[in-house]
């Protein structure tokens, strides 16, 4: 039941097609290393973006008061999985001479992943269809932000290439717990989208002559 519910409920062409350019991206790094420093920040944000489409429901306010929303919505946010296990594949198994960090890489893909999935699930709480396009931009464009601006202004780095210091892995750590803390709000907090969807009573007619 589950499978057959996700096999037509999540959007997997746009997905697998973000899997797909992380692959491309981990291949070109490999083929010419002087790119990690784009190659690697592209492969962790694709899958992020992947990760922010599981949640793509066209009839949203429908779906949330329907008897299985809170299955639903499980079995979606399950798919990101996938995303994950993927990025996590491709960063962690850089060559060393790329990216020694190997705890730091695992860290910046479950990050990753784990902030765009919570940004999915709390538009899809609020019954907006579709939110994935604007998630998997905002992450995109969010994440990538930083790297010329790092290159004109000197700053710290959210992807460096060596050792994370301390200040960025906690900022990844922090990054990796809004993330999660958006996945679990609808889960801890089920009534609130039923109270915003029920409809309102109407008072009974009075007949005349009563």
């Amino acid at each position: 039941m589950r499978l057959w519910y996700l096999h037509r409920a999540v959007p997997w062409t746009p997905l697998v097609g973000c899997l797909l350019g992380a692959l491309a991206m981990s291949a070109l790094t490999h083929r010419w290393p002087a790119a990690a420093g784009l190659g690697m920040p592209c492969v962790a944000l694709l899958c992020a973006a992947a990760a922010g489409l599981v949640h793509d429901e066209p009839a949203a306010a429908v779906a949330a008061v329907t008897p299985r929303a809170g299955w639903a919505a499980g079995s979606r946010s399950s798919t990101a999985l996938l995303p994950l296990v993927v990025s996590l594949g491709l960063l962690v198994t850089l060559p060393a001479r790329l990216h020694p960090d190997r705890g730091g890489m695992a860290l910046v893909g479950t990050a990753t992943v784990l902030i765009a999935l919570g940004a999915a699930t709390l538009a899809a709480a609020e019954q907006r269809p579709r939110p994935g396009g604007a998630v998997a931009a905002g992450v995109i464009l969010l994440g990538l932000s930083p790297l010329p601006v790092g290159a004109l202004l000197d700053v710290p780095e959210l992807f460096p290439l060596g050792t994370f210091p301390d200040g960025l892995r906690t900022f990844w750590i922090v990054t990796a717990a809004v993330g999660l803390a958006a996945c679990l709000v609808p889960v801890l907090r089920p009534s609130r989208v039923r109270r915003r969807t029920a409809p309102a009573r109407r008072p009974a007619r009075r007949r005349p002559g009563r």
